[in-house]
C-alpha cells in the first residue's frame, strides 16, 4: 500500500471523467461490486505517474500483485490485457498497472455514492499513484482531509470502516495538479497578439531593451478576476498554485503561508529577479549583475525555491543559468524548481537534473 507522507498528505485528489459527462448522482450500486479472480498487474504502455507528493512506504498491495519486469510471451500485439497468464510488459518509464478488479459503472454520469458513511470518504476508480496505477483501486481520506490509503482496497485502513464510498468506474482519480508558476494579479491583462516584434530576452518586452517595443501590462486584477483565473486552473485539475496571490476557497497558494488552506507544508519562495536585474542588467560572458544577488546561503533554509532564470533565447539568457549554478551564487539546489529556463541547452539540463 502506498501512503503519502504526512507533510504533504492533505487531500489533493480530483476525479477526471473517462466516460459520461453528466453530473455525479447518488446511486444504489453495491460498493463491493468487483470481478472475480485474482488482481494482476502490468506496466503502462502510456505511463502517467503522480507528482510524488508522498513517499512510497511499501511496494506491496492488499488486493493486487505488482510487477515491473519481464515480457509477456502471450502478447498478441493487440494491446489488450489479461488478468491471467504471462508477465507484464516493461515500460521504459517504469510505471506499473495493478488490476484490482472491475467496478460497476454509475447509472448516470461518472461517479455515484455507493455506500453512505459517517467518517471520511473512499474514492474508487482508476487511481494514479507514484510509479503505479491501480485500476479499480481506492483512495481513502479522513475527515481531516488527509489521504490515509492508496491501494486496491482501502476498506481495512485505520478509520475507513465508517467511510462513505464514491465509485467512479469510468473516472481517473489523480493527485491534484500543481501550477508551479503564475502571476495571478496580472490576470486582468488581455492576451497580446503575435505582432511583428520578436523578443530574445524578458527585458526586451518588460522595459523595451535592445531596441524592442515594451508591452503594456499592469497588476490590477480585481478579486473577481483573480477568482476567475483560479477557477480556470481548477477546471484543468489543479488544486494548488504558486501564483503570487490568490483568493481563499479555490486553490491553495503555495507561495503564501496564509493561503495554504490547511496544507501542512511550508510555503515556497518565488524569486522574480534572483540576479537583482529588474533594471535590465544583462551579461553574456561574465557574471556582472546587481549588488543584491541571491546567494546559496540565502536559500539554504528554504523548502521550496522558484527562481526566474534564463527567460529568453539569447546568450544573455543562457548566461543567467551559468551564473546561478556554482559558487557563492549557486541557486540550483534540491529545493529549487527553475521558472522558465527557456535559454538552456542539453548540458544545462543535465546540470539542473544533477542537483
Amino acid at each position: 500500500m502506498w501512503r503519502p507522507s504526512m507533510s504533504s498528505a492533505c487531500i489533493l485528489a480530483f476525479v477526471s471523467a473517462c466516460g459520461g459527462d453528466d453530473v455525479p448522482a447518488d446511486g444504489t450500486a453495491d460498493a463491493s461490486e468487483s470481478s472475480s479472480g485474482s488482481p494482476s498487474s502490468t506496466t503502462m504502455s502510456t505511463a502517467t505517474s503522480a507528482d510524488g507528493s508522498g513517499e512510497a512506504s511499501s511496494a506491496s498491495t492488499q488486493g493486487g500483485s505488482t510487477s515491473s519486469g519481464g515480457t509477456d510471451s502471450s502478447d498478441d500485439g493487440s494491446g489488450s490485457e489479461s488478468s491471467t497468464g504471462g508477465e507484464p510488459d516493461v515500460n521504459t518509464r517504469g510505471s506499473v498497472v495493478t488490476e484490482c478488479g472491475a467496478l460497476k459503472p454509475a447509472a448516470t454520469g461518472t461517479c455515484e455514492l455507493t455506500s453512505t458513511g459517517t467518517s471520511g470518504v473512499i474514492l474508487r476508480g482508476t487511481v494514479l499513484a507514484p510509479g503505479e496505477v491501480f485500476r479499480g483501486g481506492s483512495v481513502f481520506y479522513s475527515d481531516a482531509g488527509i489521504i490515509e490509503c492508496v491501494d486496491c482496497d482501502c476498506t481495512g485502513a485505520p478509520g475507513a470502516a465508517d467511510a462513505a464510498v464514491v465509485t467512479c468506474a469510468d473516472g481517473v482519480i489523480s493527485p491534484g495538479l500543481v501550477n508551479p508558476h503564475d502571476h495571478i494579479t496580472y490576470a486582468n491583462n488581455y492576451p497580446i497578439g503575435e505582432g511583428v516584434d520578436r523578443y530574445e530576452h524578458r527585458h526586451d518586452w518588460r522595459i523595451g531593451q535592445g531596441g524592442h517595443d515594451d508591452l503594456p501590462y499592469n497588476d490590477e486584477a480585481s478579486n473577481n478576476v483573480v477568482a476567475a483565473a483560479e477557477l480556470r486552473f481548477v477546471m484543468s485539475g489543479a488544486t494548488s498554485a504558486a501564483s503570487a496571490g490568490g483568493r481563499m476557497g479555490l486553490l491553495r497558494n503555495l507561495g503564501n503561508a496564509d493561503q495554504l488552506e490547511g496544507l501542512p507544508v511550508r510555503s515556497a519562495f518565488s524569486d522574480t529577479f534572483p540576479l537583482d536585474d529588474a533594471n535590465g542588467i544583462t551579461d553574456e560572458m561574465g557574471c556582472n549583475y546587481g549588488d543584491d544577488r541571491r546567494t546559496a546561503d540565502d536559500i539554504a533554509g528554504l523548502t521550496g525555491y522558484l527562481p526566474h532564470i534564463a527567460e529568453g533565447i539569447d546568450a544573455a539568457a543562457r548566461n543567467e543559468l551559468t551564473c546561478t549554478s556554482s559558487g557563492t551564487y549557486d541557486l540550483i539546489a534540491p529545493q529549487t524548481a527553475v521558472v522558465h529556463a527557456i535559454g538552456v541547452v542539453p548540458d544545462d539540463a543535465a546540470t539542473l537534473h544533477a542537483d
